[in-house]
């Protein structure tokens, strides 16, 4: 889905950031802290969406996962260089819990959300083989 341009206003954008997730190691599965790449410690290397934005016009409209997606893209290729198993993003408000649920996201604590680099992978795989079908 393209925006259309418009002259000095940004319409969407995103942010990343490297971080270190805390988890409470104790309630995760031996399994979970595998795949999310926990340390004895409870800590994991993550990519952190920092900032992510799109002009009020087009809430609503499927921008908002486009958005993520290029994100997420971004993470993943950034993974490549880096030892993370996290994406992790910070909802800036409750109203948003139900936008990053619906993306993949987990709920780690709070407003701050976790997507393992696998998740993602599939997810971007699955969208592109659904846009190469359409």
């Amino acid at each position: 889905m393209a925006l259309p341009r418009r002259s000095r206003q940004n319409l969407r954008f995103f942010s990343l950031a490297m971080s270190i997730v805390t988890a409470p190691y104790e309630k995760l599965s031996n399994t979970q802290r595998k795949r999310w790449g926990i340390d004895e410690r409870g800590f994991a290397p993550a990519i952190l969406i920092a900032k992510l934005g799109l002009h009020h016009e087009y809430h609503g409209k499927g921008h908002g996962s486009d958005l993520i997606d290029a994100a997420l893209n971004k993470c993943v290729e950034t993974a490549q260089g880096a030892a993370c198993l996290l994406i992790v993003v910070d909802a800036l408000k409750e109203e948003l819990v139900c936008f990053y649920t619906k993306e993949g996201f987990i709920r780690l604590n709070g407003l701050r959300f976790v997507l393992t680099m696998r998740a993602a992978q599939k997810r971007l795989a699955s969208r592109t083989n659904s846009r190469q079908g359409e």
